[in-house]
C-alpha cells in the first residue's frame, strides 16, 4: 500500500474552455498603411486628393510665371531657336493645361517645341546644329537623314516611332495614325 501512495500520479490536462478557431493572442503591429486602407480610408483618400490638387495648382502657377525651359526639372539649357508644330494638319494629340480655377483647357494652336541643339542624333550619333530636329512622338533628337515623315499627318518621326508602308507609296506611317 505504501508503494501505491508514493508512486507518481499522472495528472490529466483540463480541456480548453474556448473555441478552437480563436486566434493566438500575440502582439500585432498595425502600420499606417493598414489603417489608411481600412478604417480611415475615406479621410486618407481625401488627404491624398487634396495634396495632389495642391501640387497641380502649384505647378500651374509655376508654369505661368517661369519660361518653359526652366519649368521642367533637370532640363538642359535650350537655345532660343524653336520649331512650330504642324497644327494645320490636325494632330489628334494635344497638350492640356490646368488653369488657376482648376479647369482643363487646350494649349494654344501655335504650340512651340524647342529644338535640342546640344544633343546629337539618337540613331547615328551625328551632330549638326542646323540639321537637328526632334521626333514628334518620343522627342528624341534626329538628323535629317534619320527623320522620317508620316504620310498621313506629315510630322517627323524616328525609326522607332514609325512603320514602313509596303504599298505603292512606299512611305512611313506614325504610331498616332496607324
Amino acid at each position: 500500500m505504501f508503494a501505491t501512495l508514493h508512486s507518481p500520479l499522472i495528472m490529466v490536462k483540463r480541456a480548453c474552455p474556448f473555441a478552437d478557431d480563436m486566434n493566438p493572442q500575440v502582439k500585432i503591429h498595425v502600420r499606417q498603411k493598414e489603417i489608411a486602407a481600412g478604417v480611415m480610408s475615406d479621410q486618407h483618400m481625401k488627404l491624398v486628393f487634396d495634396k495632389t490638387k495642391d501640387l497641380l495648382f502649384l505647378g500651374a502657377k509655376k508654369s505661368l510665371t517661369t519660361p518653359p525651359a526652366e519649368s521642367v526639372l533637370g532640363s538642359p539649357k535650350v537655345n532660343n531657336t524653336s520649331l512650330s508644330t504642324n497644327s494645320s494638319q490636325g494632330s489628334s494629340m494635344k497638350q492640356m493645361q490646368l488653369t488657376l480655377q482648376g479647369h482643363l483647357h487646350s494649349s494654344s494652336v501655335d504650340q512651340v517645341v524647342p529644338l535640342q541643339m546640344n544633343v546629337p542624333c539618337s540613331k547615328c550619333s551625328l551632330w549638326n546644329p542646323s540639321d537637328m530636329q526632334s521626333c514628334s512622338f518620343c522627342d528624341s533628337s534626329l538628323c535629317s537623314s534619320c527623320a522620317q515623315t508620316c504620310s498621313k499627318c506629315r510630322d517627323l518621326f524616328c525609326a522607332s516611332c514609325s512603320f514602313d508602308v509596303y504599298d505603292l507609296s512606299n512611305g512611313y506611317i506614325c504610331r498616332n495614325c496607324c
